[in-house]
C-alpha cells in the first residue's frame, strides 16, 4: 500500500514538472509569435477542456476498475451492479467526448477504440481466472494511455509546426504595430492562468486517488475479517482450480494434518494421496457425481493421514463455481472439519448400546428361565389351593380359612409375578400385541361372571351398562383388553368398601378419526386425592402407605394398563374425587367395521351347552407330576378320560396307538419338546371327526414370543402356568365344542 502511495505522488511531481516546463517553453516561443500564441492559447483552451474531461473519465474510469476489482475478489453482486452503472456512465462520457474532437479525427478514433475495448470486456466471465485477466487488463489500459498520449504529442507537434508559421507571419505584422508588450502581458496573465488550472485539477486528481486508496485500505481490512472469521469457524478453507490444477489451502487446514505451509505440496494429488485407501473410491464417486452434475451438493465424511502417521475424520463440504457459457467446472472451494472427536463418541456410543442390548437381552433370558422355574411349582400349589377351595363348604372353620388364606396368597404371587414379568417386557420394548378380531361380548361376559363373584362376596352391588354399544367386533388383543379391564374392575372391588361398581361400555362415532370405543368403571370406594392423581399412574404407586397395608398390591397395576391402553391406540383418564369414589374410563379406538350390538342384557351371551364329555379321549404331555396332578382334577370336573405321557416321543406314540380328541402339550419337555412334536402331529395330518386334532399349549413361560411360537407350530390354544382353572375348562370344552358341535 505504501507503494502504491509514492507512486500517485512521483506522477503527481512530474506531471506539475512537464506542466511548468510546457508553460514555459510556450512562453519563449510565443514572445515573438504573438497569432501563432494566440492561435495556440485558444488549443490550450480547448485541450484544457479536453483534459478536464480527460481527468473526470480517468476517475471514473478507476471507479469502474475498482467495483470490477472487488466483484471479482468477493463475487459480491451489489459490487457487480455498482461496476455496471459507473460503466454505463463511461461510456455517455467518451461519446461526449468523442464529438468534441470532431476536429481530431485522430484522437476521435483513438477515444472510439477506448469505447470498444470497454465494451469488449465482461467482468462475469473474467471471475473465474481473476488474477491473470486482472494482469492483462492493466496491460491493455497502459497501451490505451501510451496510443492517446502519442497521438495528442504528434498532433501537438504538428499544432506547433503551424503556430512556428503563423507565428513567423504575426511577428511581421506585429512588429509593424509595436503591440509585442501588450501582447507579452496578455500571454503572461493567461499562461498564470493556466498553470492555475492544471494545478487544481491535478490536486482534484491526487484527492481522488487518495480516496481510493482509502477504499482499498478498507477492503483489506474486510478481508483480514473474513480469514479470522474462518480461523474461529476451526475449518481448514480449500480452494481448487480445476482448470489450471491450481489449489489454495488455508494454514487451518494444514494444522489439521500436522503441516505448516512450507511442508506441503499444494497440489490436488498430494491431497488425494492422503485419504485412506478404504475412503477414496468414495471421495472420488461423490466427487465426479457432483462435477459433472449428478449430484446437487459435495459433502462426504472421510479418513485423512496425519504428518505424524495417525488418521482423522474430516467432514468436506463444498460448492461449484461452473463457466457460464459452456458450463464446465472451474473451481471447487470448501471446507474441512476435524470430526475424530465425534466419531470417536459415536464409536463409544455404539459399543455401549450394543452392551446395553446384549445386557437387555440377557435379562430377558433370565426373566423367561426365572418365570419358568418359579411358575412350575407354583402351578401346582396354585392349582391344589384352587381344589381345595372349591371343597372347602364341607371344611371346619379353622381349616377353611387356612385354605382360604392359601388360596388367596398364590393369586396375589401370581399376579405379582405376571406384573413383573409385563414391567420388565414393557421396559425391554419387547411387549408384542396380538391383532386379531374378536367379539366385545365374549370379554364382557368373562369379565361379568368373573367380577361379580368377586362383588358379592363384598356385598357390593355390580352394575353392567352396555346399551351404548354400536358395534361389538374389535380388532386387538383380546388378551390384553381383558387384563386392563380385569385390573380396573378388580381394583374398583377392591378399594369400595360399600355402594356400588358400575361397569359401562359404550360407542362414540367419529367422523374424522376412527369411532372410539369407552369403558368406565365407576365405584364408591375411597377415591384419589387431586395431588395423588398426577401419580398415580406411576410405577408402585397408591393413594397412600396406608392404602397399600389396609387392600395390599404393588402398585403396578394401573402403570402396566396404562401402557398397554397406550401401546393399543388408547388412553386410560381419571376423574375422582378423595372419599367420594373413582371413574376410571378407558378409550380405544375402533380398527373394524361396524357390526351392529346384540339387545342388552344382563348376561351378555348365554354359555353355550357344554357337550357330551365323558366320551371324549385327552393326551396329556406334562413332565412335572404336580402339573399333571392339577391337570388331572379339571380333566376329572369335565368328566373327560385321559392318558398321561411324558414327553413328546411317548405323545406321538400314543396317537399312532389310540384315538384322541384333544392334546394337551407341554412346551418344555425332554426328548421331544412340545414345539417339536406339535409340528411332527402337524405333519402326520391327525385329524378328529374330519377335523385336526385340537391341541392346547401349555407352559410356565409368560414371554410373547413363546405364545407365537407355539401358534405357528401349529397349536390352537396356549394356557400359562401357573393354570387358571376356570379359564382351563373354558378353553378345553371350547376346542371339543369345535369338533363335535
Amino acid at each position: 500500500m505504501t507503494r502504491m502511495k509514492s507512486t500517485y505522488i512521483r506522477n503527481y511531481l512530474i506531471f506539475i514538472a512537464l506542466s511548468v516546463f510546457f508553460a514555459g517553453s510556450l512562453l519563449l516561443i510565443t514572445q515573438k509569435q504573438k497569432k501563432e500564441i494566440n492561435y495556440a492559447n485558444s488549443w490550450v483552451v480547448h485541450t484544457t477542456e479536453v483534459i478536464s474531461q480527460d481527468l473526470d473519465l480517468r476517475l471514473l474510469f478507476e471507479d469502474v476498475l475498482a467495483a470490477e476489482r472487488h466483484y471479482i475478489l468477493t463475487g459480491s453482486a451489489e459490487s457487480l451492479k455498482k461496476s455496471k452503472v459507473l460503466k454505463k456512465k463511461l461510456l455517455k462520457n467518451l461519446e461526449v467526448l468523442k464529438k468534441t474532437l470532431s476536429d481530431a479525427p485522430e484522437q476521435a478514433d483513438l477515444v472510439a477504440k477506448m469505447i470498444a475495448v470497454l465494451n469488449a470486456v465482461d467482468v462475469e466471465n473474467l471471475r473465474g481466472n481473476w488474477s491473470e485477466d486482472a494482469d492483462e487488463y492493466e496491460v491493455m489500459l497502459q497501451k490505451k494511455l501510451a496510443i492517446r498520449a502519442n497521438a495528442q504529442e504528434m498532433y501537438r507537434l504538428n499544432e506547433l509546426f503551424l503556430r512556428n508559421e503563423q507565428n513567423k507571419f504575426q511577428n511581421r505584422v506585429f512588429e509593424l504595430l509595436n503591440k509585442n508588450n501588450e501582447f507579452l502581458k496578455i500571454f503572461f496573465v493567461s499562461g498564470s492562468a493556466f498553470l492555475i488550472i492544471l494545478l487544481f485539477f491535478n490536486s482534484n486528481m491526487l484527492k481522488f486517488q487518495m480516496d481510493r486508496l482509502k477504499v482499498t485500505e478498507k477492503l483489506e481490512v474486510t478481508e483480514q475479517r473474513l480469514s479470522l472469521a474462518f480461523q474461529a469457524m476451526n475449518d481448514g478453507i480449500y480452494d481448487w482450480n480445476i482448470q489450471t490444477g491450481d489449489l489454495y489451502l488455508s494454514e487451518r487446514y494444514l494444522e489439521m494434518l500436522g503441516y505448516n505451509a512450507d511442508e506441503f505440496t499444494h497440489e490436488a494429488e498430494a491431497v488425494f494421496a492422503l485419504i485412506h485407501k478404504d475412503d477414496e473410491p468414495k471421495v472420488q464417486r461423490i466427487l465426479n457425481e457432483y462435477l459433472t452434475g449428478k449430484r446437487e451438493s459435495f459433502a462426504v465424511d472421510f479418513r485423512m493421514k496425519h504428518k505424524s502417521g495417525h488418521w482423522i475424520w474430516i467432514d468436506s463440504r463444498a460448492i461449484l463455481i461452473r463457466d457460464k457459457s459452456d458450463n464446465e467446472p472451474l473451481r471447487l472451494i470448501g471446507a474441512h472439519r476435524d470430526i475424530t472427536n465425534i466419531r470417536e463418541t459415536e464409536k463409544i456410543l455404539l459399543k455401549q448400546k450394543r452392551s446395553a442390548e446384549k445386557a437387555n437381552l440377557a435379562k430377558s433370558e433370565f426373566l423367561a428361565h426365572m418365570s419358568h422355574e418359579i411358575r412350575t411349582p407354583l402351578t401346582a400349589i396354585a392349582g391344589i389351593a384352587e381344589i381345595l377351595d372349591s371343597k372347602n363348604d364341607n371344611r371346619p372353620e379353622g381349616e377353611r380359612k387356612l385354605v382360604s388364606t392359601l388360596k388367596n396368597s398364590t393369586e396375589s404371587l401370581k399376579d405379582l409375578i405376571s406384573d413383573v414379568l409385563d414391567i420388565s417386557k414393557i421396559e425391554a420394548d419387547e411387549m408384542n400385541l396380538l391383532e386379531e378380531e374378536f367379539n366385545l361380548k365374549d370379554i364382557f361376559q368373562d369379565i361379568y361372571d368373573m367380577m361379580s363373584v368377586k362383588a358379592r362376596a363384598r356385598d357390593l352391588a355390580f352394575e353392567f351398562d352396555v346399551s351404548g354399544l354400536t358395534q361389538t367386533q374389535f380388532k386387538g388383543d383380546r388378551h390384553r383388553l381383558r387384563q386392563i379391564l380385569v385390573n380396573l374392575v378388580g381394583n374398583a372391588i377392591k378399594f369400595t368398601e360399600e355402594g356400588h361398581v358400575k361397569f359401562k361400555a359404550y360407542t362414540e362415532e367419529n367422523k374424522v378419526i376412527a369411532n372410539q370405543l369407552y369403558i368406565e368403571i365407576e365405584d364408591t370406594g375411597i377415591g384419589v386425592s387431586k395431588e395423588n392423581q398426577k401419580h398415580i399412574f406411576k410405577k408402585f404407586q397408591q393413594e397412600d402407605s396406608s392404602s397399600s397395608r389396609r387392600y395390599g398390591g404393588t402398585g403396578l397395576g394401573l402403570h402396566i394398563s396404562q401402557r398397554l391402553a397406550a401401546f393399543m391406540g388408547g388412553e386410560i383418564t381419571l376423574k375422582s374425587e378423595f372419599e367420594k369414589g373413582s371413574t376410571f374410563t378407558l378409550t380405544l379406538p375402533y380398527l373394524t367395521e361396524s357390526e351392529s350390538a346384540s339387545p342388552v342384557r344382563k348376561k351378555i351371551q348365554e354359555e353355550a351347552p357344554s357337550p357330551d364329555m365323558h366320551q371324549n379321549r385327552v393326551l396329556v404331555a406334562e413332565d412335572n407330576e404336580a402339573n399333571t396332578l392339577i391337570v388331572s382334577h379339571i380333566l376329572e370336573d369335565l368328566q373327560l378320560s385321559a392318558t398321561y405321557v411324558t414327553d413328546g416321543e411317548q405323545a406321538l406314540d400314543a396317537l399312532t396307538q389310540k384315538k384322541f380328541d384333544l392334546v394337551l402339550m407341554d412346551i418344555q419337555m425332554p426328548n421331544l419338546d412340545g414345539i417339536q412334536a406339535t409340528q411332527r402331529i402337524r405333519e402326520k395330518d391327525i385329524r378328529v371327526n374330519g377335523y385336526p386334532i385340537p391341541i392346547i399349549g401349555m407352559t410356565a413361560h409368560a414371554m410373547t414370543s413363546e405364545r407365537d411360537k407355539a401358534l405357528k407350530a401349529g397349536m390352537d390354544d396356549f394356557v400359562t402356568k401357573p393354570f387358571d382353572i376356570a379359564a382351563c375348562r373354558r378353553r378345553i370344552k371350547l376346542q371339543i365344542s369345535k369338533i363335535y358341535g
